[in-house]
Order: structure tokens, then C-alpha cells, then sequence
């Protein structure tokens, strides 16, 4: 009985995989660039950005390279990254299938909207979130509450996403 429930779900989320999105709106709020080989990438992003109600955001989204993943700490799964100020933001993301993605543009969107209130600033090696000051050497990554609330919002962000899309 759990086998095919196991296998039930996996079908869902394969189904996804290969499902094409609905033909949706994209609103001329923001500009999305993607420079990697996942033409739905800026789609997704678009839908996300637009979710989060910000307007006037350029971002990029790059190919993650094997150098960054390479320089991240022994067993840190590293599969995106997003930095920026202002209006303007560069998204990095590992290869990975759409579903994944998803999941990871959501999370960098999360931290996109944390930089553009100001409620996130990284100074170098230091990090101030919501004004404390937090030392990057002396903070383990899932003690971080940036992250910890990247991680919780992310879910919504993803869910919100895909009705728009599925």
C-alpha cells in the first residue's frame, strides 16, 4: 500500500515535469533576463516577482558555476544564489528539472524581496537582518533567520506560482 502511494506521488510530480504552463499574462512590471538553457525560468520568475507585488526589478538569471559550487563549505547544498540592491538583482541557479526550480526561484525571490526592503544588507563577512548584526564566519547556515524564513515562505511563494502556472 505504501509503494503505491509512493508511486502516485512521484507520478504527480513527474506530470509536472512535462506539463505545459497555462498561457498566462506576464505584466511589464519588472524585466527578466534568463541567460541559461531553461527558457522558463524568466517565466517563472516573472510570475513570482509579480506575487510578491515588487515592480521595477531587473534581474538575471545565470547559470550557477562549478567554481561557486565548489568554494561553498563541505556538504552545503548549494543550488542558488541571488544578490543585488536596488532595482537590480543577479539570480544564479544550479542544473536542475522545473520542479526544482521552481523551488528555488521561489526561495531567491523570498531573499530578493528581503534586499529590496532593506530588511536583508550584506556588509562583506557581516549580515544585518532587521538591523542586528550578524557575523557569516560564526553563524551556521541553518541557524540563519533570513534563511529560516526564506525556507517557510518559499512554500507559499512555490504554491502560488504553480496555480498561476498549472
Amino acid at each position: 500500500m505504501a509503494i503505491l502511494l509512493v508511486l502516485s506521488v512521484l507520478a504527480v510530480l513527474q506530470g509536472m515535469e512535462d506539463k505545459p504552463f497555462k498561457k498566462v499574462t506576464l505584466s511589464e512590471n519588472n524585466l527578466v533576463t534568463n541567460y541559461t538553457r531553461y527558457p522558463y525560468l524568466d517565466t517563472i520568475a516573472y510570475v513570482g516577482l509579480d506575487e510578491l507585488g515588487l515592480c521595477d526589478i531587473t534581474l538575471e538569471i545565470k547559470k550557477l558555476s562549478k567554481e561557486a559550487q565548489q568554494n561553498m563549505p563541505e556538504g552545503y547544498d548549494f543550488r542558488g544564489l541571488i544578490y543585488g540592491s536596488g532595482n537590480q538583482y543577479t539570480m544564479w541557479v544550479n542544473d536542475a528539472g522545473r520542479k526544482e526550480h521552481t523551488t528555488i526561484v521561489a526561495h531567491e525571490l523570498i531573499h530578493l524581496r528581503q534586499y529590496y526592503s532593506k530588511q536583508l544588507i550584506y556588509d562583506g563577512f557581516y549580515v544585518y537582518w532587521n538591523r542586528a548584526k550578524y557575523d557569516l564566519k560564526e553563524i551556521d547556515y541553518g541557524s540563519r533567520p533570513w534563511e529560516a524564513e526564506a525556507f517557510e515562505q518559499e512554500v507559499i511563494l512555490e504554491r502560488a506560482i504553480n496555480s498561476k502556472l498549472y
